[in-house]
């Protein structure tokens, strides 16, 4: 999705926001129009696809910039030799970037101990989410970015939980793992957090619990058995012996280090 002035943009059908997709993408980089055909038709582009991404690019144009006079030269969507395309935003435009500096901010702040202010900044991070990454956007392309946004999503609900479990709340952490490990099954370290936050609540039984369930849906999913990290975590459960909180999440805070840039920019994209 775009926005100006907080009004969501039309951005038209979906193959069209599929090409503003990847050019939000290549922001300042030009981009060849073979390129655009590939990522948004993929292997089965039709013959008519050069001229379908000469049409969105004018309808892009009147969009971005409904002042713009036709065929002149606009600032935002414009045009180079030979066939390519460039979109020309400005720093702090895009969602995306927003949300990767400011969960960076947080894992900062977290490992200098200040955690209010760590979860202030990733509850900011959160709010630059609205719906679905990439707007939902068709194509090759927009697809792996989309699930490459939702990974860091789900990254940066993972450093909140740890930070809820340093910090002793784990009646809180409980309740968004619920949700988490739900939308998630096969992330084990989600299901390590909720066994930890069930632990810390005095609720053993529950914890043993979660381990059995990942540990059958990986093998009837997957095939596999759960990794060296949940069965230590499941073993140390069994004999009151898990780690405080703090110490659990420190030893896997490399798990959270990489997170760049996810979700909505000019473009909700």
């Amino acid at each position: 999705m775009a926005w100006r002035n907080w009004r969501e943009l039309p951005l038209g059908p979906p193959k069209q926001k599929a090409l503003f997709t990847v050019l939000v993408m290549k922001a300042g980089m030009a981009v060849e129009r073979e390129e655009l055909v590939e990522a948004v038709w993929g292997s089965d582009a039709p013959r008519t696809a050069d001229s379908s991404v000469h049409k969105y690019v004018a309808a892009l144009r009147q969009t971005l910039e409904p002042g713009r006079r036709p065929r002149g030269d606009g600032s935002l969507l414009v045009s180079g030799a030979p066939s390519t395309y460039r979109l020309c935003l400005g720093d702090g435009v895009l969602d995306a970037s927003l949300f990767a500096r400011r969960v960076e901010h947080a894992q900062q702040l977290r490992a200098g101990g200040r955690l209010d202010r760590a979860l202030r900044a990733l509850a900011e991070a959160q709010r630059l989410w609205r719906g679905n990454a990439v707007g939902g956007a068709p194509g090759p392309v927009p697809q792996i970015w989309r699930a490459s946004l939702e990974e860091h999503r789900v990254t940066a609900a993972e450093l909140r939980i740890e930070i809820l479990l340093m910090m002793g709340r784990n009646e809180d952490a409980v309740a968004e793992l619920r949700i988490l490990v739900g939308e998630n099954p096969l992330r084990e370290h989600l299901s390590e957090l909720l066994m930890a936050a069930l632990y810390g609540c005095a609720r053993q039984a529950e914890a043993l619990e979660v381990f059995l369930r990942v540990r059958r849906t990986l093998r009837e999913e997957l095939g596999v058995e759960p990794g060296s990290r949940l069965h230590r975590c499941y073993q140390q459960i069994l004999r009151g012996e898990l780690a405080p909180p703090d110490v659990v999440c420190a030893a896997h805070a490399g798990h959270v280090e990489n997170v760049q840039s996810p979700s909505r920019s000019t473009a909700d994209t």
